[in-house]
């Protein structure tokens, strides 16, 4: 009986001190309410600690949130890219794949919803490749803006400026450039091949194999590298932070032993002694500052540094007015 009877005082004892902690806050925010209507109104002082938290917060506030702002538009950027919302074609694309029988009746009515809500706002192309005669080309390969297109077929773009390379056995490679503006308007590019010599065969990589340049993994480690990029600026601006708040930290300090101490810590007045406390957050904030900073910046280093790069070495014939021969080319 004594040990239950000891163990339920222990308990009762651990328990007490967090709720008298939290009934503490109750009572001082109840009091601290009633004396705001209470005369005579503490006005100067309200604007005086407002003035001192304005003063010694505002610089490492912009200092911090302008590099912290950067990192989550790089992120938000990576995310809608790597999920194909980053433009109106992405997300037609994401909204097209909803619409699979798979889905629920009422994600597909949803999906088909939007879907046509952002095809009201893509112009369409229409792309008709043409010989000198006005005959129509056919085996046609045809790219905009890299992605293979389809010859007489309509294609959603998003609005603005376009290129389109057109190759066809026989003829000439041919590109040009146009402007889609109009949503819901079908634009005819109408492309005129002339004959002429079949295009030089594609170099053919011999080394790295196709995982080293796909444009897959490609797309990722450029993604990885401005993911880090982002992180070593935001570290950047972390260590600038706790450098800032050291150097204030050390100016209060100074100030508080030389005006309000008479340079002996150790029998300081009122005033000193709140000024050596406020120092004292300013230096845990330094630290704070030194500590993410250096994490961000390490992290940043580590994603840089083993995101993947492109390698491979490519050959290719190559053909000029003194003889033939091969044209080697790689990445490292």
């Amino acid at each position: 009986m004594p040990e239950t009877s000891g163990a339920l005082t222990l308990s009762r004892i651990e328990w007490s001190k967090p709720a008298a902690a939290v009934g503490d806050f109750v009572v001082l925010a109840g009091e601290t309410f009633a004396a705001a209507f209470r005369r005579p109104f503490a006005g100067r002082e309200l604007i005086d600690q407002i003035w001192f938290v304005a003063r010694v917060s505002i610089v490492p506030t912009l200092v911090l949130s302008i590099p912290y702002t950067v990192l989550i538009v790089f992120t938000l950027n990576i995310v809608l890219i790597e999920v194909g919302a980053g433009d109106l074609s992405g997300a037609r694309s994401r909204l097209a794949a909803c619409l699979a029988p798979t889905c629920s009746r009422r994600a597909r009515e949803e999906c088909a919803r939007q879907l046509a809500a952002i095809e009201a706002k893509m112009p369409i192309v229409v792309l008709e490749v043409r010989d000198e005669g006005s005959n129509n080309v056919t085996g046609v390969r045809a790219t905009m803006d890299g992605a293979p297109v389809s010859d007489r077929t309509p294609t959603f773009v998003n609005p603005g400026e376009h290129r389109m390379a057109v190759e066809a056995p026989g003829f000439r490679p041919m590109e040009t450039a146009f402007v889609a503006r109009e949503p819901s308007k079908r634009l005819r590019v109408l492309v005129f091949l002339a004959s002429g010599p079949a295009p030089a065969p594609t170099p053919v990589p011999l080394v790295g194999g196709p995982e080293a340049t796909s444009p897959e993994r490609t797309s990722f480690a450029s993604g990885r590298q401005k993911l880090a990029l982002a992180l070593g600026l935001a570290g950047v601006a972390g260590l600038a932070v706790g450098t800032t708040w050291s150097f204030m930290s050390k100016s209060t300090y100074d100030h508080a032993v030389s005006s309000e101490c008479g340079g002996d810590p150790h029998n300081c007045s009122t005033q000193g002694t709140a000024d050596g406390q406020t120092a004292h957050h300013q230096a845990d904030i330094a630290t704070a500052g030194f500590i993410a900073g250096g994490v961000l910046l390490a992290a940043g280093a580590a994603l840089y540094f083993t995101s993947p790069k492109r390698t491979g070495v490519a050959v290719s014939p190559a053909l000029d007015r003194t003889g033939g021969g091969l044209a080697v080319a790689g990445t490292w």
